[in-house]
């Protein structure tokens, strides 16, 4: 271990959980942003449900908001945060929180109607118009969102940030780190959103498609994170230098964080491909029911008695 690490860790090391839980950074720009446009959705929330000609809220879309704005809160204010510039791995969650885990479910929430009756009536008439399906921001939606386009824009973003030069301009810049918080949610978000679908453009993949679609960033995911798991040096000089927390050193830090982006990264994967076939599953079984045609009953008869006259079924009074 480096002199200087150790030096560190005499003095400012964190030891414990609460040592873990108690750091925050209530005053952190982009935390601040995250709550701002929490409220707005929370205030477009009430107006939505507010208006009785308005249809009921979709309860899972109102929950999927409300944790993926806290999931965004807790990656951006806590101790994932205050900790990034010092311990790899806690760097490596805040980064699969952010983008795995907050844009997922934010999609998911679908927040445009929320955000439109959170406007003014004059700015949301507007918006509106600016949302046909012949507006450039749609048109622009909708080439923005082709798979060909996010799935490269994803993993070159994951790799780009994970170079040492990016990933060490980022923990000595404030501003080049909340660049860094900014893209990887930005593409995590367009990279989720063939998946999910949410409004203004709906998806044109089927399930099947959506399922390759995931699984095509499994892999390179699973690369980046065995070149950082079996690396035997460090591959970021910044860690070094910082405090050794709970007595790991700069190396083991590094491990840690690769086997985090290794075996959580691709949990929440698998998380993502389970809910997709269960998705299509339960879809096929609802077209199988609407398709199937519904059998006519049919009217029955006098029954013939032994002795070969016909009975009436039980129930036909004579006329």
């Amino acid at each position: 271990m480096p002199e200087t690490q150790s030096t560190l860790a005499d003095t400012d090391s964190a030891r414990t959980f609460g040592d873990l839980v108690s750091r925050w950074d209530f005053g952190d720009p982009l935390s601040i942003l995250v709550l701002i446009i929490a409220t707005a959705y929370m205030f477009g929330l009430i107006r939505l449900a507010g208006r009785s000609h308005i249809s009921p809220l979709d309860s899972k879309r109102v929950y999927a908001g409300i944790a993926g704005f806290a999931a965004l809160y807790v990656a951006l204010a806590g101790p994932f945060d205050a900790f990034a510039t010092e311990v790899f791995w806690l760097h490596m969650i805040q980064h699969l929180v952010i983008s795995l885990v907050a844009a997922p479910l934010l999609l998911l929430a679908s927040p445009l109607p929320a955000y439109l009756w959170a406007m003014p009536e004059t700015v949301r008439l507007g918006a509106g118009e600016l949302l046909r399906n012949d507006a450039p921001i749609k048109r622009t939606l909708r080439w923005v969102i082709d798979p060909r386009i996010t799935v490269p824009l994803f993993m070159g973003t994951l790799y780009g940030w994970h170079a040492p030069a990016m990933f060490s301009a980022a923990l000595d810049n404030d501003l080049v780190h909340y660049l860094q918080h900014f893209t990887f949610f930005l593409t995590a978000a367009l990279f989720w959103w063939p998946i999910i679908g949410p409004a203004p453009v709906r998806s044109k993949l089927s399930y099947p498609q959506r399922l390759l679609y995931l699984l095509s960033v499994v892999t390179p995911t699973a690369v980046l994170a065995s070149i950082l798991t079996m690396s035997r040096s460090v591959i970021y000089d910044d860690y070094l230098t910082t405090p050794a927390h709970w007595g790991l050193t700069a190396l083991e830090d590094q491990t840690m964080g690769g086997l985090i982006l290794w075996i959580p990264g691709n949990t929440l994967y698998l998380a993502g491909l389970t809910a997709i076939f269960f998705t299509w599953a339960s879809k096929e079984s609802e077209n199988a029911i609407t398709a199937s045609p519904v059998p006519r009953r049919r009217k029955r008869g006098p029954r013939p008695t032994r002795g070969g006259t016909l009975q009436k079924p039980p129930g036909d009074d004579a006329l």
